[in-house]
C-alpha cells in the first residue's frame, strides 16, 4: 500500500478506517497551489479517505472549526489567513492532529510545533511502503 509523506517517506500516519468502526477517515486538506491541491486530495481518496479541501485560510478555517476531522493538511502560506494563524485559532477550541505543509523549510524554524502537529516540506511525493 502506498502513502503520502515528504520527501524522506517518515509517515504521518492516519488509518484509512478506525479500527474500531467501519468509518472512513475524514481529513481536510487546506492548500491554495492548485495542481498540489489536487494531487494530494485525489492520492489520499485512493488510500480510502474521505477527503474534504479548502483553497485558502478564511475557507479552511472555517471548514476545520464546523466539522469533525480525523486530521488536517495545512500549507502554511495561505490567502486570507496563513495557517499558523489557523492553527492557533483552531488550538483555542481542539486538539485534531494536523500535518503543516510549507516549501519553506526556514519559515518553520521561529515557530514552535504544537502537540498533535507535524510538518512536511512540499513538493510532496508518493512513496511506495
Amino acid at each position: 500500500m502506498s502513502s503520502i509523506a515528504a520527501a524522506s517517506c517518515s509517515n504521518f500516519h492516519v488509518p484509512a478506517h478506525h479500527e474500531s468502526h467501519s468509518l472512513v477517515v475524514k481529513l481536510l486538506v487546506v492548500e491554495d497551489e492548485p495542481r498540489l491541491l489536487r494531487s494530494l486530495s485525489e492520492a489520499l481518496r485512493e488510500e480510502g479517505y474521505a477527503v474534504d479541501i479548502a483553497a485558502d485560510g478564511v475557507e479552511g478555517l472555517y471548514k476545520a472549526e464546523n466539522t469533525a476531522y480525523d486530521a488536517i493538511v495545512l500549507d502554511v502560506m495561505l490567502p486570507g489567513m496563513d495557517g499558523w494563524e489557523i492553527l492557533r485559532r483552531m488550538r483555542r477550541k481542539q486538539r485534531t492532529p494536523v500535518l503543516m505543509l510549507t516549501a519553506r523549510v526556514a519559515s518553520a524554524a521561529p515557530r514552535t510545533i504544537a502537540p498533535r502537529s507535524r510538518f512536511a516540506a512540499t513538493p510532496l511525493r508518493r512513496c511506495e511502503s
